[in-house]
């Protein structure tokens, strides 16, 4: 169970994503429909962390690799007119996000194999060079068109993932990295640029000012309890389905009240 701490009793992935769900439609019903209370808005940040890391222990466990991208880029697409037509923008909604983060995880895992399957000096120059080629391409594009958590939150996935070797013969060094503890430590370092450039507005707490971002941080504590079993495996396409349909209902609640 790599992408699990050791806890028998801890929690199964359903269970982890059915908390996301949550904590996603108490952030959207903030949003729109108690603009007001930021507390709302702060439980859920709790809900990025938790399906971006699920994103890369997906990419890590599917068969199916081509599968598994167009599910993701196909429920974005169907989002993202959605928005387009509600709201008359063009917006890349999360699942637009994690499909980047697909792709970008599917090319570290092949640079990988370039750099570390028949170790070269040079192989391992080139397959940094592609990657860092493929990360300002992707800097770029975050820049003409917008996506959900921009830039930084198409690449937390692919850091979760960064020293996710499978069967690759790479150094000991790294491979003493493909540890859970280490997953979640890059979890963590993904998700501070995020807290430091994206501001919700603060909660005052005990008379401090805090930014409603850095609530994603309480996030961690939960992913730590995941005991890597699957659960109801019959909820996979109904975690998909959740994301367009709660916003729908949300925006027709927000219809009747005004």
């Amino acid at each position: 169970m790599p992408y699990a701490i050791e806890n028998k009793k801890g929690l199964s992935a359903s269970t982890m994503k059915i908390l996301a769900c949550i904590f996603m439609l108490i952030d959207h019903a903030g949003l729109l429909l108690f603009p007001r209370l930021l507390v709302l808005r702060a439980i859920g940040r709790l809900a990025f962390p938790i399906f971006a890391y699920f994103i890369a222990e997906g990419c890590h466990y599917t068969r199916h690799r081509l599968k598994h991208f167009l599910l993701v880029f196909g429920s974005g697409v169907l989002c993202f007119i959605f928005y387009y037509f509600y709201e008359g923008v063009a917006y890349g909604n999360i699942f637009l996000t994690f499909s980047v983060s697909i792709l970008m995880i599917y090319l570290l895992d092949y640079c990988k194999k370039l750099a570390f399957g028949d170790f070269k000096a040079y192989k391992l120059i080139l397959a940094a060079l592609i990657y860092i080629a493929a990360i300002v391409a992707v800097r770029i594009v975050t820049k003409v068109f917008k996506f959900d958590y921009g830039f930084v939150g198409i690449m937390i996935p692919p850091f979760v993932s960064l020293f996710d070797f499978g069967d690759l013969k790479a150094p000991k060094l790294f491979r003493e990295l493909d540890r859970p503890i280490v997953r979640l430590i890059m979890l963590l370092i993904g998700l501070l640029p995020l807290c430091i450039g994206n501001v919700h507005g603060k909660l005052n707490i005990f008379g401090m000012m805090i930014p409603v971002q850095w609530f994603c941080l309480f996030s961690l504590p939960i992913i730590a309890f995941y005991s890597g079993k699957p659960g109801i495996r019959q909820l996979k396409y109904a975690f998909y389905a959740f994301y367009p349909l709660h916003l729908l209902i949300l925006v027709l609640i927000g219809m009747l009240i005004k």
